[in-house]
This record gives structure tokens, sequence and C-alpha cells, in this order.
């Protein structure tokens, strides 16, 4: 058995089940509604195959870049609140219980978590050890570090020793170079960010909680060209006086819900300051179902910001 812990630079409560609290508090809040409360298995389990990694990601955001290199089909289990795989793909639990029977019988090569500094369970070792399942443990906080994971994913991964599983691996360690690649191309300087000015990122508005400048999201502003209006903390709760003395030129409020609730309802208090970017109109929402995934949906996320604050950009030029 093998255990990969990777890019752990220091306690890191972000992510989903990723280095834990630090986004894990405002996923909750939001994911909440959606999670289910009980483990539970949605189909039977699929035959073992022989030709191919069988792996469990419980990890959203890994089963995020597992899709992305064209591996979805060899993912027989999933984390609990996984939003991105097919419905059909049985969940195995999340960071707090894992459905240990259900993980026997989906016969797995590979075990994917996203557990950060937190100790593997001493449960889900000594099962590894005893059918010859691999455990990876990776910590992903920020954009280097999703496209650190991503390019090294393959190399960790089961293919067979026969000439097709070494086909396979070598097609999807290109894949993942080529995709972290595309994390660094695409995230460049636009001028829709760069003309937002300040921009204070929240992901809640009553209290208004910020992300803060190492959070993946105000990296993705950052490498966009734009500036975060928070320059402290990683995911600090404010008071409607500090957004004041912040008084930044732009606001973002950040959902990962799928609903429409106008502007004006759902900057709640926040929009009822007096704040340059209450006066000017210049609040919009980046409305995203893996708006919080620390994973290579990041490349979606940063063209939905773009073309939100576009959208101000263009109101600006039209207003008298």
């Amino acid at each position: 058995m093998g255990v990969q812990l990777s890019l752990q630079r220091h306690p890191s409560p972000v992510g989903y089940d990723g280095g834990i609290m630090r986004l894990w508090l405002p996923v909750l809040l939001i994911l909440a509604p959606l999670a289910i409360t009980s483990v539970s298995c949605e189909r039977s389990a699929p035959e073992p195959s022989t030709d191919a990694p069988r792996i469990v990601a419980l990890s959203p955001a890994i089963a995020r870049m597992l899709a992305d290199l064209g591996l979805e089909d060899h993912i027989v289990g999933r984390h609990q609140w996984d939003m991105v795989l097919p419905a059909d793909v049985p969940k195995v639990g999340d960071q707090t219980e894992i459905d240990y029977e259900l993980l026997i019988e989906l016969e797995p090569t590979d075990v994917l978590l996203q557990y950060g500094e937190r100790p593997i369970p001493a449960r889900l070792r000594t099962l590894a050890a005893e059918y010859g399942w691999h455990i990876r443990s990776f910590d992903i906080d920020t954009i280097d570090d999703v496209q650190a994971v991503v390019k090294v994913l393959p190399q960790y991964l089961s293919f067979p020793d026969t000439q097709a599983g070494r086909a396979h691996g070598e097609q999807t360690a290109a894949r993942a170079d080529a995709l972290a690649e595309a994390l660094v191309d695409h995230l460049q300087p636009r001028d829709a960010v760069r003309q937002a000015g300040r921009i204070l990122l929240l992901f809640a508005v009553d209290p208004p909680t910020a992300f803060g400048p190492e959070t993946f999201l105000a990296q993705v502003v950052t490498r966009l060209g734009g500036a975060n209006a928070q320059t402290v903390g990683d995911y600090p709760q404010l008071s409607l006086e500090d957004v004041i003395n912040l008084d930044p030129d732009t606001i973002v409020i950040v959902r990962s819900a799928d609903e429409s609730t106008p502007i004006e309802l759902l900057a709640g208090p926040v929009g009822r300051l007096n704040i340059r970017a209450v006066r000017s109109g210049r609040i919009t929402a980046l409305r995203h179902p893996l708006a919080l995934l620390p994973s290579t949906s990041l490349l979606e996320v940063a063209d939905e910001l773009e073309a939100r604050l576009a959208e101000l950009h263009e109101a600006d030029e039209v207003a008298p």
C-alpha cells in the first residue's frame, strides 16, 4: 500500500475534504440543502475490470480532474456531495463517514482522497493493505495545487502493466500535461477584470464573508489581472464597517447554488452601504455550480467571472 501526501505547506481548511476548515464551513452552509443524510449505493457494484484502474474518488475536486482527463468511466465510487459524476456512480462517503462495506464491494484499485493534513482513517489503511488498494491523499488549496495535482494524477493510478495499460497511462499523462498548461494559458489578464478596479469577493453577505488573498478564487482574480480588495486573511468574516473601510470598486458575490435571486436581494445589507461599488451599481453575482471547487473547473469559473465583469463595464459605458 502507498500513501501519497502531496503539496502540504500549512494546515489548510480549504476545499472538499482537502485541508478542511478554511472553506469547508462556507461550503457546508451553501451545500447543506443539497446533502444526502445517509451514505447509500444508487446502483449495484460494477463488474471488476482487469484492463484499467478502478477509482474511488472521495473528493469532488479530484473527480472533476479525473473526468477532464477522460477517466470518468473508470470511477466506480464517489464523494457524498459530488456534483460532477453521473448520478448512478455509488456514493461511498465523505470526510466524516465512509461506507466500508460498499467500498469493499466496489473492488477499487485506487482510493483518492483530499484529506490535506488530516490522517487517513486507520480502518481504510487496514482494508487497503488487506485488499491491495492504493491510497493517495492530496492537499488542494491554490491554483498552483490544482495544476500540480492534475499533472501528477496519472502516475499514481494503477494502470495495468500490459501494452494496452501502459498506452492508456501514457495517453492520460499527455492529457494531464496539456490540462496543466491550459490552466496557465487560460488564466491570463483580461480587460474586463483589469477594469473592475478593486474587487471584493464575497460568499456570504450577512455577515459579509470574503475570499482572502491566498484562496483559489482570489488567485483567479489576480491572474486575470484584477486586484483583490481583501488583502489579508483566508476566508475572513467582515463587519459592515469593514466593508465600508475597504470601499471596493466592484463586489462579486459567489454562488454555487442554481438560483436566480436578483442581485438587489442577493446583496442583502451590503447592497445598502454607502460605498462606491453600491453607488455605481457595480455589484454582480458569479453563479456557477462548481464555483467553490478548487479543481480544473476553475477554467469555466474564470470565464464566468470575466463575463459578469464585462457586463458591468458595458453598463458603465452606456450610463448617462
